[in-house]
């Protein structure tokens, strides 16, 4: 009798002659199956976020995740790591690796139970680098590709970038939280990049290049998506202020039916007259511009808790709806994805909305304008930074994303990643004094200065006294303020800049970076959607 050469096999020519009558046939059987080709380990799944190709963040303990039958010992070696866990009673794992350094040299991610099973290798997770992570979120503005954007096509041939790698979420929609989301790991090249999210290339890009570290990019955005789809539903019941929220979408769903039902009659008749305005059709309960959580299941909850540096997001337009509101989800958003994520406060980057339409002639009190004043409740919470794009506009979705990515990566090298000297940020109000009938303006991020950009005068200024009528003001640079007056207000109490749903407004920093949007009253709003 022979052993089999497989140092996991037991059987032996001992333990055959103590059972002559079965054990020779029992030891040819095991000799032929350890003979045969290794399979990788089916008794242990790992969540589809990691696959080849992706890029483990750097500096921190690294979540890695999934299932197996309940009670087994699961074991993931990564590097010189070797980390073991135990499934708990419904079948879930989770290790977490030590804090790896920044590495190009692509590794393995080996994965198995333990102990291994005779005549089975471990599943590997091939071609992983380390380096800096960054969930990439929001809605059409966040998900609109390289190749449609501004000299895209352009930008898209160069993209050949081994250590940028993508992964685009794919659109799902359902009702409660799923543990996988599909999608896969591409190495960045000029066709993989071509059609991921061009404003997260562009943010990518230029981390890689400035920092020499590779960049994983996880794009998560839908069109049209709301900010009360991309959080759980929970946090909305629990919340004081945002309770109300739930059973009007409930009542809205039940009545949707109905609703949709007398549209399409109403249609016919418009169809066949075409006398009115041409009805409106209801919008879907559970698509992402009303749905309440449905994309936070299938496209955020998915990706909980994978290690990153932080998240870049561009969304709001969907909110102009419900502008009050969005002041408390806004920041309710961030703090759950925060608590969700179990990372802390980590950097949560986003943009301002752009600029689109005419430029007023008279002072307005648009929605647009509220609304980019709404998205800065996201500052309320720590660690959280604001890049504006109401200059580079012209459209409701501009194309110019490259320089709304430019800002994102300047936001991010400054505040996270220490150039400290770094300007990053336009000038933002700070505050007001009123000085001999003029309103003295003073500012943060001034950037080497306050400048005029394109003219001799300063616009986008209007000011107002008790009566709160609005006028055009005269705005003049002194020893880096701003100094605001009208012979129409004798006695101002309020200033706002660039609030206007396409603002002509020219008052940058010496760095070339814009003046957010600002209002120094805090007065309601005297138009409506």
């Amino acid at each position: 009798m022979r052993r089999c050469q497989d140092e996991r096999c037991q059987v032996s020519g001992v333990g055959c002659q103590l059972q002559r009558r079965i054990a020779c046939g029992v030891l040819l059987l095991v000799t032929a199956s350890c003979a045969t080709t290794p399979v990788e380990d089916p008794n242990v799944k790992v969540a589809s976020v990691f696959q080849n190709n992706m890029v483990l963040q750097r500096g921190i303990e690294v979540p890695v995740w999934g299932t197996a039958a309940p009670g087994t010992t699961v074991e993931v070696r990564f590097k010189k790591q070797k980390k073991q866990a135990k499934t708990d009673k419904n079948g879930r794992w989770m290790i977490r690796l030590d804090p790896l350094r920044a590495s190009s040299t692509p590794g393995a991610m080996r994965i198995s139970s333990h102990p291994l099973p005779i005549n089975h290798q471990p599943s590997t997770i091939a071609n992983v680098l380390v380096g800096e992570v960054w969930l990439c979120s929001g809605q059409s503005n966040m998900e609109m590709s390289l190749r449609k954007s501004e000299n895209g096509t352009a930008a898209a041939a160069k993209a050949d970038h081994p250590s940028i790698r993508l992964f685009n979420v794919p659109h799902k929609s359902v009702a409660e939280p799923q543990p996988d989301c599909g999608g896969k790991w591409q190495v960045c090249t000029p066709e993989t990049a071509a059609d991921f999210a061009a404003v997260a290339y562009y943010l990518g890009k230029d981390i890689h290049e400035k920092l020499e570290v590779p960049v994983g990019l996880i794009h998560s955005a839908w069109s049209g998506a709301c900010a009360e789809s991309l959080m759980p539903i929970d946090c909305l019941e629990k919340s004081p202020k945002l309770k109300h929220i739930v059973p009007r979408w409930e009542k809205y769903k039940a009545d949707y039916p109905n609703n949709l039902k007398k549209y399409e009659e109403a249609r016919k008749k418009w169809d066949k007259d075409k006398k009115g305005k041409r009805p409106k059709r209801p919008k879907n309960p559970d698509g992402p511009e009303t749905s309440l959580a449905r994309l936070y299941n299938g496209m955020i909850h998915p990706l909980i808790p994978f290690g990153m540096r932080g998240v870049a997001f561009y969304q709001a337009e969907n909110n102009v709806i419900n502008i009050e509101e969005y002041k408390d989800i806004f920041p309710l958003l961030i703090r759950e994805w925060r608590r969700h994520w179990g990372q802390g406060d980590f950097p949560f980057m986003f943009v301002q909305i752009a600029n689109f339409g005419k430029h007023p002639t008279e002072p307005e009190d648009g929605i647009w304008a509220r609304l980019r004043d709404a998205q800065l409740s996201g500052l309320k919470e720590p660690n959280t930074f604001v890049v504006t794009a109401v200059d580079i506009g012209g459209s409701f979705h501009p194309h110019n994303k490259k320089d709304i990515g430019l800002r994102l990566a300047l936001a991010a090298r400054a505040n996270v990643y220490g150039e400290k000297k770094l300007v990053w940020s336009g000038p933002m109000f700070k505050s007001m004094e009123i000085e001999a009938g003029k309103a003295v303006l003073s500012f943060d991020h001034i950037g080497g200065g306050l400048v005029i950009k394109d003219g001799d005068k300063l616009e986008g200024f209007t000011i107002a006294g008790k009566d709160r009528i609005w006028v055009w003001a005269d705005a003049v640079i002194e020893d880096g303020k701003v100094v605001v007056s009208s012979k129409d207000v004798e006695k101002p109490v309020a200033v706002r800049y660039a609030w206007a749903t396409n603002p002509k407004a020219n008052l940058y920093n010496q760095a070339g970076l814009p003046t957010i949007p600002f209002r120094t009253d805090n007065w309601p709003s005297t138009q409506s959607l």
